[in-house]
């Protein structure tokens, strides 16, 4: 059995698992080391055939950068807003109905954009949630970690089915790492 395939997965493993490390711990870091994470991963995605895990890779820089940017804004103007904040049930509801109809343009859409896509009903639901999820942790909302949670557990049997042990371990991990900073923020948002 080949843990990782590539150098290139090794890369996006191990810069994964410090980014979500970071950010479980709210710390800025994070958003850097998702970008270095990203790329490598879209550039393992494509060339393994998920061009929707691939593509999502860009949304995960933007949002990174805005994420950065965010944080870094609210930091330099000392705003005490740095504080986490749990979604009311509507803006749950909201960010469910969100979630939904993005994944079903997307899943639409992706098959017009991009030949030889892979696992399309699995890959565009775990990809949409995980904009969702990204999103709701640039506004440091606590639900940000149920969507990771949600995404992380479709895309473990997905890598898993592909053989990417080394990228379904980390999955397994951001899953535990997904309780841990919902745990985290939770204790943060009652200090």
């Amino acid at each position: 059995m080949v843990f990782f395939t590539s150098w290139v997965e090794f890369v996006g493993f191990a810069s994964g698992v410090l980014c979500v490390v970071l950010a479980a711990r709210n710390r800025i870091e994070n958003w850097p080391v998702a970008i270095v994470s990203s790329v490598f991963y879209f550039i393992f995605f494509w060339n393994g055939g998920l061009k929707s895990d691939a593509l999502l890779q860009w949304v995960f820089v933007a949002a990174s950068t805005y994420g950065w940017w965010n944080w870094k804004r609210v930091q330099n103007l000392h705003i005490a807003d740095r504080r986490i904040e749990a979604l009311s049930n509507e803006g749950v509801m909201q960010w469910v109905v969100i979630t939904a109809g993005i994944w079903r343009l997307w899943y639409w859409l992706l098959p017009l954009l991009v030949n030889g896509t892979q696992v399309l009903l699995w890959d565009t639901l775990a990809t949409c949630i995980s904009i969702v999820a990204v999103i709701l942790q640039a506004q440091r909302k606590l639900q940000s970690w149920i969507w990771w949670l949600i995404a992380n557990s479709i895309y473990i049997p997905i890598y898993l089915n592909r053989d990417y042990n080394a990228t379904a371990i980390l999955y397994l991990l951001l899953w535990f790492l997904s309780i841990v900073g919902y745990l985290q923020w939770k204790k943060s948002m009652r200090n």
